[in-house]
């Protein structure tokens, strides 16, 4: 079973995602922050090739800058945060799509 398949079965069939729940405005920075890697830095979604434990470094980069006070990211110009979020989104996404 893949873990797509694991998650999916531990919600069982009375739980509905709820749409509603994820904070839009820091969804929409979270896809900037993206959008200028994959413009800025890299293409092709490359991400996908990288390890989850590749992204969770850089996860935690990005957040222990953000608690050293470093909000903003000093290439993107956007917040260390939502760098942070984009890492976390990149490591749940490779763990998903593995076999």
């Amino acid at each position: 079973m893949t873990p797509d398949e694991r998650w999916r079965e531990s919600l069982g069939d009375d739980v509905q995602a709820d749409w509603a729940l994820l904070p839009w405005r820091a969804v929409a920075c979270v896809v900037s922050v993206m959008s200028w890697s994959e413009q800025q830095k890299h293409s092709g979604g490359d991400w996908r090739t990288r390890s989850v434990p590749h992204h969770f470094g850089k996860m935690v980069g990005h957040a222990v800058k953000h608690m050293g006070g470093q909000e903003m990211d000093e290439e993107s110009g956007l917040p260390s945060l939502a760098h942070a979020a984009a890492r976390a989104l990149m490591c749940c996404g490779v763990y998903l799509e593995r076999e």
